[in-house]
């Protein structure tokens, strides 16, 4: 289900158009510093704006009618934005493995480490996992800047048209819209597995952008914003673990095995699974008592169900003492 903004009857917060023709300024420029050197920081940065700015054009886009030439300007740019997102989240995905792999590395090297009687066998297929990914970066460097030289006229007109459409009616977030989100987002995850929990934090990342993208005062959204973000962060050290596991039995054979790499990754993403169901269980049990807090007085406010974790696969990798 799409999220969608509902403004009410009389206006909760007015949007600052100027601070979204600020943002997409800001984006074009860090396009721009991609393109000279995409250093992992600033594929990070453009790639964090850019799906903020996809979240607010998707809000900007339902509230215009479908065929409307308004409609259009901003399918247009959300099309052009998704395509360059692919090729930043291929560059993104590589530097957060190398980075845990780099924690990991120095995690096997400690004395105290559980693993010391095969770390020096782990550390090694972690360099070369480590290795395997600073060639595909290499490779996925040249097809970000191709893409991002092929679009950036296209993409600066796109963004000066997005900017007149938020001048013109830009949409507005506050606490009846979020309970609207509310409402759907308890009808579409009734239960949390761990086939539909990547797909979960794709949907709060989308709604935690809206509400810092529209600032809305209401102490509640702000609130909730601040569970969601700590929610994001839960959920993606096990999506992390559990890629980066997949990609250590992909990159090499010699991975496999009951000691191996892609065991002990295994391990990790399954032990971050289970905190990851317990924190959504949490999240949902006090979006429940937030929602009844805020209800008004003498109205029965329906509580949201708590979502019990589903157990979690046996661990592949036997701890040792």
């Amino acid at each position: 289900m799409n999220l969608v903004i509902m403004p009410g009857s009389a206006p909760e917060q007015a949007a600052d158009t100027r601070l979204q023709n600020k943002q997409i300024r800001a984006w074009l420029q860090l396009l721009g510093d991609c393109a000279e050197k995409p250093s992992r920081r600033r594929v990070h940065a453009v790639r964090v704006a850019t799906l903020r700015l996809l979240a607010m054009a998707e809000a900007l886009l339902a509230t215009f009618t479908a065929q409307s030439d308004e409609a259009a300007a901003v399918q247009h740019w959300i099309k052009q934005a998704t395509r360059l997102r692919g090729a930043l989240s291929t560059i993104r995905e590589i530097d957060v493995y190398r980075s845990r792999l780099a924690h990991l590395r120095t995690t096997l090297e400690e004395p105290s480490s559980e693993y010391i009687h095969i770390g020096r066998r782990l550390a090694h297929q972690v360099d070369q996992l480590d290795d395997h990914f600073k060639q595909r970066r290499k490779k996925a460097e040249k097809k970000l800047v191709a893409q991002i030289a092929a679009r950036a006229i296209r993409l600066r007109k796109l963004s000066d048209v997005l900017g007149d459409q938020f001048a013109a009616s830009a949409p507005e977030f506050g606490a009846s819209s979020l309970a609207l989100w509310i409402a759907g987002l308890t009808a579409g995850y009734t239960e949390f597995t761990e086939e539909n929990l990547h797909a979960f934090r794709k949907r709060i990342r989308q709604m935690r952008y809206l509400i810092e993208a529209f600032h809305s005062s209401d102490r509640m959204v702000r609130q909730v914003a601040r569970m969601l973000r700590s929610l994001q962060v839960a959920i993606g050290t096990w999506h992390d673990w559990d890629a980066l596991a997949g990609e250590a039995r992909r990159a090499c054979h010699d991975f496999a095995g009951r000691d191996s790499l892609a065991a002990l990754l295994d391990e990790l993403a399954r032990e971050s699974l289970a905190k990851s169901l317990h924190a959504c269980a949490h999240m949902m049990d006090k979006l429940g008592k937030l929602h009844t807090a805020e209800s008004a007085p003498g109205q029965s406010a329906r509580k949201l169900p708590v979502q019990r974790p589903a157990a979690p696969r046996s661990m592949v990798v036997q701890r040792r003492a």
